[in-house]
């Protein structure tokens, strides 16, 4: 599932960063790691291979190729995608200033966007960040966003996957939010709450189910569900509680949790999460 890993660089320190995410990953699947610059036609990359000797010489076992792609990133970088069958990209998703914050940070959401491969997504913490081509991060905790839908799903095979490979656990979240179910008027105190508790009662019902059939495929797994915050926040306090290391999430669905990730609860979620996350962007269907 993991077999072929991408990661899109721009040439800077912060974009190099995702490089031992890439490494550990590729290292526990098996797997080929590309790194890939999307470039004009005249633009001259030498780094790039000067860059692939730095990593080899820090001993990965991985077989690790170098491509340059010509043309608008986003596009170059999908195509690229879809005719090598990459499996997952694993990129950064801003930088410090300048060209480094507009080609990372456009690139990654133009690719979220359109692209068929799950996406990690990194933010460093650090102002000077540098990766550290010798360490293999493992997440012992991922956190998977649900909200009862089919497209949501989407993300759980991946997540599935990468906790086999890391040898982590999964908390499946459920945010059922206050206004959840209510068009445009807001019940009494009392039908408020048992309308709530309904509601939170069938998402548990849901999850609870999903995680035995994990559970059955020899996942560790816990349930959580949150009732009356927005999604956002309910997330995030749910995986601070929690203390997972990496959330992930489909980009689309038909309602709570997915039916927003697309935009400014997604871009809290990178923003706020303070750790790595996996977005797939779940087909349409219909």
């Amino acid at each position: 599932m993991f077999r072929s890993i991408l990661v899109p660089l721009d040439g800077s320190a912060f974009s190099e960063t995702a490089l031992p995410h890439a490494l550990a990953l590729a290292e526990r699947s098996g797997g080929s790691v590309t790194l890939a610059h999307a470039a004009s036609s005249s633009e001259d990359v030498p780094w790039l291979e000067q860059l692939a000797e730095r990593v080899r010489g820090a001993g990965p076992e991985v077989e690790l190729h170098t491509a340059v792609l010509r043309g608008d990133p986003v596009p170059a970088l999908h195509q690229f995608v879809v005719e090598q069958s990459v499996d997952q990209i694993i990129m950064t998703t801003h930088g410090l200033g300048g060209v480094t914050r507009a080609w990372m940070g456009s690139v990654a959401d133009g690719l979220v966007r359109r692209t068929p491969a799950p996406i990690l997504l990194l933010r460093s913490q650090d102002d000077e960040p540098s990766a550290d081509l010798a360490s293999r991060p493992r997440p012992a905790r991922i956190l998977v966003a649900l909200d009862g839908s089919e497209p949501s799903e989407a993300i759980v095979p991946w997540a599935e996957e990468l906790a086999r490979l890391n040898r982590a656990s999964l908390v499946l979240v459920g945010v059922v939010p206050a206004e959840e179910g209510f068009a445009g008027y807001l019940p009494p105190t009392g039908a408020l709450d048992r309308e709530m508790s309904a509601a939170a009662r069938e998402m548990e019902g849901y999850l609870e189910g999903l995680a035995e059939r994990l559970r059955a495929g020899g996942a560790s797994v816990g349930v959580r569900v949150v009732t009356g915050p927005p999604p956002a926040e309910g997330i995030l306090a749910t995986r601070e509680k929690a203390g997972a290391e990496l959330m992930a999430f489909a980009t689309s669905g038909r309602g709570g949790v997915a039916r927003l990730l697309v935009g400014s609860v997604a871009d809290r979620l990178i923003r706020e999460g303070a750790c790595p996350v996996l977005v797939f962007r779940a087909r349409q269907h219909g």
